[in-house]
């Protein structure tokens, strides 16, 4: 009997018409017919400044060759200091191509180590081009 039912739910579900409502699908994307160029251009001048923090960490070894025997002294290099920069350059945009130049100049504070071994970057420059 249970095979009878289900031969007959499986006949009635078959001669049903069907019709499904697609609710769940996204509306069509707008034409693009209509739409203008990008009209952004990246040609011109611009500016910044950066702050940050730098840190070192290893080891350094300082060897004094004027004694007999020669006097090695290895230190330990944990630390962090502040650094900051400045930045600028120029671009020009031809279509999709733009080239450009940029300078910077950075420096970093003086970072102090457990060691008594102090070191930092009093400047660091350079000239990019892109």
């Amino acid at each position: 009997m249970k095979k009878f039912l289900f031969g007959l739910c499986v006949a009635t579900a078959m001669t049903l018409p069907v019709t499904a409502m697609a609710a769940d699908l996204d509306a069509p994307p707008p034409p693009t017919d209509d739409l203008r160029p990008a009209s952004y251009d990246w040609s011109g001048l611009y500016a910044g400044a950066a702050v940050g923090v730098g840190c070192a960490y290893g080891s350094a070894v300082e060897t004094d060759p004027s004694s007999t025997p020669a006097i090695v002294t290895n230190y330990d290099i944990k630390g962090c200091g502040p650094n900051f920069g400045l930045f600028g350059g120029f671009n020009y945009q031809a279509d999709a191509m733009v080239f450009g130049i940029e300078a910077s100049i950075d420096g970093m504070h003086e970072i102090n180590t457990d060691d008594s071994l102090r070191f930092g970057i009093e400047h660091m420059s350079s000239l990019k081009g892109r």
